[in-house]
């Protein structure tokens, strides 16, 4: 059990979107072993949202809206001490009342557990 803080930039052709959103995050070892293991992961979250969609020629609406929703995802990690560990992560992310509804999010980092 955890909690999970996202800033997402999202840059594509016809969208253009920046994302905050906190939220719950409970994680479950669906491998477990000395060095590696391999975690299911399920969060919850809310945020803000401010976006620009376009056309090729003209932006067609700007918006700024409260997000919510959920996401679901696996996470490897390779353990360099008890207390450290480093991680690469895929997540589907399903974020209602937002400009884009569902995206797929891969991942780096290091976690450290207390």
């Amino acid at each position: 059990m955890g909690a999970n803080l996202n800033y997402r930039n999202l840059n594509r052709d016809l969208v253009k979107a920046n994302t905050v959103t906190v939220g719950p995050e409970l994680a479950y070892y669906a491998l477990k072993g000395r060095k590696f293991s391999l975690l299911g992961i399920a969060a919850g979250t809310i945020g803000y949202q401010k976006a620009k969609a376009k056309s090729d020629l003209v932006y067609l609406a700007k918006s700024k809206a409260f997000v919510y929703g959920y996401e679901v995802g696996i996470r490897p990690e390779m353990l360099l001490s008890p207390k450290v560990a480093l991680f690469a992560e895929y997540r589907f992310e399903m974020l209602f009342n937002s400009i884009l509804r569902n995206n797929n999010h891969v991942g780096l980092g290091c976690v450290i557990y207390l």
